[in-house]
């Protein structure tokens, strides 16, 4: 990134625009401080968010790693 302030533009090679579905018109722009991608045909933008939480997703994956988990190995046979 650039520590003079600039907006540093590129094009994402075979990007599709997520509204209108055109690909390879999808730009980024990075900022210093920021983030975000324009679409040069129809104008739609996104913003990359600033933190992601996926409520109760950890909850659900780490319940009480007390319990013991059980591995079953399966063998592989060749059908040759």
């Amino acid at each position: 990134m650039s520590t003079d302030g600039r907006i540093k533009k590129r094009f994402i090679a075979g990007a599709r625009c997520s509204a209108c579905q055109a690909q390879d018109k999808v730009m980024i722009f990075i900022a210093p401080d920021d983030e975000w991608i324009e679409c040069v045909e129809c104008g739609h933008t996104e913003r990359r968010p600033k933190t992601v939480v996926s409520k109760g997703f950890f909850d659900a994956v780490h319940k009480d790693n007390s319990e013991s988990e059980q591995v079953n190995v399966v063998q592989l046979r060749s059908i040759r």
